[in-house]
């Protein structure tokens, strides 16, 4: 049954309204955030439900499979670590928490239909749901003009990039006559398409996705949105839209683990060189630690591309990985932005003598996103790189440990200055007790998947 599908999407939107509706009583407003947590881990209970269901629904426009089913899980574990980081951060909870969190989760339910995408249509009507939520989200500190500054832009840039998409997809359908992702590429990888104007259309659906998945050149207004969005916005930025980006590619241009387009591992390969070069270099200068995120987002980002670049199931499987562990890294790190009160690098000095427990949980989420063993980001890379010397890609592969090697030195300019520099002015700490604990379970996370990978490969398989 279709609506089977369905059941975590409709349960999770019937308690975004509630959230929403209950905002209007004072009473219900300042546990809001306890609404949206039980909608979230409902949604995941619910979630095993549907693969049972069909493998299409509702006319063919939602797919049910395995990448779905990943997708959909890997957003709600976010959404509910997104929700513990905004429950600790103070400003939240002084503008409008219980429409906050509404957008929240309409966010997440916008993210789930994406990711099941087996349509042009749906494609696109999902991409703009979540395009329109960030922009609210990005500037929802109206008093902020910082913030509201990044939504604008935010909204000029991706009002550009969705057109652009949107010409694309007409272009497919004048071309194919339909907007099935798998009559599209089978009519592509067929032949029977007239390739010039076809590898044009799928450049500008390309283009669309790519502003999501923060790959340069379309990755110019995400560090002004991480640095003007509340922390916690950020942080899903930085996991959400990527995620579904993913996804979207994967459903586009790797149907049946065969390119859409034969230049596809060439276009790939020097999207995410490039992305990884840029990202890491324009890092290096950051004093702001959102924005140095944020272009380690970018980074990251291209490392993720390359798996993609490898046509075969190890590369879509590597990226899976990569995509899971990167969770609770970036969550340890933008939360201990809200922990800590800071965001200038320089504000980190003395952190260890002040608050031990916060370095020790900033230097880890820093050090496993560098990629350093024992912990989960070198697994992460891991996989990645070797699935692309599988491919014999062996130029991409020392690229990436090059990259790795550069990002490494900006992830320990914030440790040295934690560990090695003093302070006389000190800071308050934010003692949320959820927020602690939050961040505790990410470095148990970043040090168990270091340590035992085998737990995550035995889950993320492909049939």
């Amino acid at each position: 049954m279709s609506i089977q599908f369905l059941f975590p999407e409709l349960f999770l939107f019937a308690m975004a309204l509630w959230v929403l509706f209950g905002s209007a009583f004072p009473s219900l407003r300042k546990i809001s955030d306890f609404f949206a947590t039980l909608g979230i881990l409902g949604a995941l209970l619910i979630l095993p439900l549907t693969t049972n269901s069909s493998t299409v629904a509702f006319f063919d426009l939602l797919i049910n499979d395995p990448i779905s089913y990943f997708f959909r899980f890997l957003i709600l574990l976010a959404s509910v670590l997104i929700i513990f980081l905004s429950s600790g951060d103070k400003r939240i909870e002084e503008e409008h928490k219980g429409e906050y969190f509404f957008f929240i989760l309409s966010l997440t339910v916008s993210l789930m239909l994406a990711v099941s995408s087996r349509s042009l249509l749906m494609v696109y009507i999902t991409v703009e749901a979540v395009s329109i939520i960030s922009y609210i989200l990005i500037g929802y500190f109206r008093n902020d003009k910082f913030s509201s500054e990044a939504g604008l832009k935010y909204f000029l840039f991706g009002a550009l990039s969705t057109g652009i998409m949107l010409y694309g997809v007409s272009l497919i359908y004048g071309l194919c006559g339909s907007l099935d992702l798998n009559m599209i590429a089978n009519l592509a990888q067929g032949g029977h398409v007239f390739l010039p104007a076809f590898i044009l259309a799928v450049v500008f659906i390309l283009v669309g996705l790519a502003f999501k998945c923060s790959l340069v050149p379309f990755h110019m207004v995400a560090p002004d949105a991480y640095q003007g969005a509340p922390t916690a916005v950020s942080a899903f930025l930085s996991i959400g839209p990527k995620a579904m980006g993913f996804a979207l590619l994967i459903r586009l241009f790797l149907t049946n683990q065969t390119p859409l387009i034969p230049q596809w591992t060439t276009l790939a390969s020097g999207l995410a060189i490039i992305t990884m070069i840029i990202g890491n270099i324009i890092a290096l200068k950051q004093t702001n630690v959102k924005r140095m995120l944020a272009y380690s987002s970018i980074a990251h980002a291209g490392f993720m591309l390359m798996a993609l670049s490898v046509v075969h199931q190890v590369g879509i499987q590597a990226l899976l990985v990569y995509l899971f562990i990167y969770v609770f890294m970036n969550v340890g790190a933008f939360g201990c932005v809200i922990l800590t009160n800071r965001e200038e690098v320089d504000d980190y000095a003395g952190l260890s003598r002040q608050n031990p427990l916060a370095a020790l949980i900033m230097a880890t989420s820093l050090l496993s996103l560098a990629g350093l063993p024992p912990l989960a980001g070198f697994m992460a890379k891991f996989v990645v790189i070797a699935a692309v010397i599988q491919a014999k890609s062996y130029t991409l592969a020392l690229i990436a440990v090059a990259n790795s090697v550069v990002a490494l030195f900006y992830y320990l300019r914030i440790i040295k200055v934690m560990y090695l520099s003093k302070n006389d002015c000190i800071k308050p700490i934010n003692c949320s007790p959820v927020l602690i604990l939050v961040l505790i379970v990410t470095v148990i996370a970043n040090i168990l998947l270091g340590l035992w990978p085998q737990g995550i490969m035995h889950i993320i398989t492909l049939p």
